[in-house]
């Protein structure tokens, strides 16, 4: 089980290297934005490197259970502010 690391800077490398896969710049990964599209990969057995969620999510429907499988299966997590979540998405409007 991985124990969320707190980011709380945008400049802090976590964000560049989700902005950086998200813009498609790492080859082989991807970043999976939004609850619905995370419980499907999660449901797929996708391999998770990664995952960053902010409180939003435990305000959101099953957001407790989600952040539980996120620190089970992925190998790094990390908790953000809504503001730093923002930086790291590529949602005009983050869910959690």
């Amino acid at each position: 089980m991985s124990r969320p690391i707190e980011v709380v800077s945008p400049k802090n490398p976590a964000v560049h290297r989700f902005r950086d896969v998200a813009a498609g710049d790492v080859p082989g990964e991807t970043v999976v934005d939004g609850n619905l599209l995370v419980e499907d990969a999660l449901a797929a057995g996708c391999e998770l490197l990664a995952a960053a969620y902010s409180d939003r999510l435990l305000k959101a429907r099953n957001g407790h259970d989600l952040k539980r499988r996120l620190e089970q299966r992925a190998e790094q997590v990390y908790s953000c502010s809504d503001d730093v979540l923002a930086r790291m998405s590529s949602l005009t409007t983050h869910q959690g």
